[in-house]
């Protein structure tokens, strides 16, 4: 594990030695031998797909805000505008203004001009890619890994859970060696719950790409990408999708755009640790809905095909559901469900008085009673946050929150359980000792095996 001179809320390396260390981390991985011509012809189609996509979708238009809200079908275009600065930046991809000759040819067989006319043509260079390893390396995470959607107050509860005991951590195993997690909505980096140390060079902000716009005028985390070892173990290191707010001086429309970008991080040194760790036992141990059929279309079809098969409803409905690159979404309803249906502990049966002030009980991930009752055995899952209403009817209350939790929500708290019997023996039942044996082949890709719920998710933002 490496150990950088400074925590930060991303955990970026700061210093000149850190820099060293996460390379020398990479190395010893192998991780940047897997960064070779294959890779970076695989990245550049990729980009060249999720850019079509972009533009097809209609959704993320030069000279308008970005959405403010996400839907499973945006994140070809968080995905191609994120790589697009670094393959830019790298001299990857290119424009160049050129001349088209139109010719015939004639009965004699010669070729006369019709006419010429510039044009951009578009040049990708897949070598530049190697000559840059480290960086290149957070592309071929990028496209390489997993969809998954979790949509916005879905997100937020996710990410304001009580982060899972010791004793789940050891059991938590990724079910895909990358995994790419995109929130509904980009949500607040707030300055105050996050600030960067005193001692980070701000007068060198340039060298840091996106995070040095992220310094100077605030920003947004928009996702994360989830990377395993080959047994499932979640990595040191993570790459934030992250979006800093547009820059003023830029010449518009580009001022009108979030400045989105890769950073790759190390939990250990990251204040937002916690949040990966919550992100990742949620892909692991939460009900997530399958990706719907996918639309019968080209294998590899142009913008203008795409055009035309988006004005046919069910193509794009199927769309933006994310149908096209086969997303996971989260399903907070099915999770609610499978928590209300898992046994209650007789111990903690309510008293009957009615709480007086409504509020909403934070998630958490614990171990449940599987099975029946003469042969269960406990299984990891995560328990959605539930209102407590107090005095208040039983209206549907609705919250929607777009910013990251504040860290105390995930400070462990003080608990003397050897001298409180009632909670030692409830500490016990969520937290049976683990097994010595963990079936990697189980853990790997689960079922719930929960029958789907006609009704709508209770927080989860229309996708109309």
């Amino acid at each position: 594990m490496v150990q950088f001179t400074l925590a930060t809320p991303l955990g970026i390396p700061v210093r000149r030695s850190d820099f060293e260390q996460a390379h020398r981390d990479l190395e010893r991985a192998g991780r940047l031998q897997e960064v070779d011509r294959t890779a970076a012809e695989q990245v550049m189609d990729a980009t060249f797909r999720d850019g079509t996509l972009q533009h097809a979708s209609g959704r993320w238009s030069p000279g308008r805000p970005d959405p403010d809200s996400f839907v499973p079908g945006d994140i070809p275009a968080v995905r191609t505008i994120a790589a697009d600065a670094i393959l830019r930046g790298l001299g990857a991809v290119s424009l160049k203004r050129a001349t088209e000759l139109h010719l015939q040819s004639t009965r004699g067989g010669r070729l006369d001009v019709l006419g010429d006319r510039e044009a951009l043509l578009l040049r990708l260079d897949p070598d530049r890619l190697l000559d840059f390893p480290i960086v290149s390396l957070l592309l071929v995470d990028l496209y390489r890994a997993v969809p998954y959607f979790i949509p916005t107050t879905a997100a937020v509860a996710v990410l304001a859970s009580k982060p899972p005991q010791p004793s789940l951590q050891r059991e938590l195993r990724l079910p895909f060696e990358r995994t790419l997690v995109l929130f509904g909505a980009d949500l607040e980096l707030d300055p105050a719950s996050y600030p960067w140390p005193r001692q980070f060079p701000t007068e060198q902000l340039d060298r840091f790409g996106v995070v040095g716009d992220l310094v100077r005028r605030g920003g947004h985390l928009s996702g994360v990408v989830l990377l395993a070892d080959d047994h499932g173990h979640l990595r040191d290191d993570v790459v934030w999708i992250v979006a800093a707010n547009p820059n003023p001086d830029t010449p518009g429309p580009a001022s009108l755009d979030r400045i989105r970008g890769l950073v790759r991080g190390y939990r250990h040194a990251a204040t937002l640790g916690p949040l990966v760790t919550n992100v990742a036992a949620a892909v692991t141990w939460a009900i997530w809905r399958d990706p719907p059929p996918t639309p019968d279309l080209p294998a590899n079809p142009t913008e203008r095909q795409l055009r035309k098969a988006l004005k046919r409803n069910s193509v794009r409905a199927r769309e933006r559901q994310g149908a096209l690159i086969g997303v996971r979404v989260l399903d907070l309803a099915r999770n609610a469900a499978h928590a209300r249906a898992a046994p209650a502990d007789p111990k903690g049966a309510r008293s009957g008085r009615a709480s007086p002030v409504p509020h909403l009980r934070s998630g958490h991930f614990r171990n449940v009673r599987v099975g029946p009752r003469d042969a269960f055995h406990h299984e990891p899952r995560w328990i959605p946050p539930t209102w407590v209403r107090g005095n208040l009817d039983s209206t549907d209350q609705r919250l929607v929150v777009r910013r990251i939790p504040s860290p105390a929500v995930w400070a462990p708290r003080e608990v003397d359980i050897e001298h409180q019997p009632a909670r030692r023996d409830r500490w016990e039942h969520d937290n049976p000792a683990p097994s010595r044996s963990v079936d990697l082949k189980a853990t790997r890709r689960r079922d719930p095996g929960v029958p789907p719920l006609v009704r709508a998710d209770p927080f989860e933002p229309g996708l109309g």
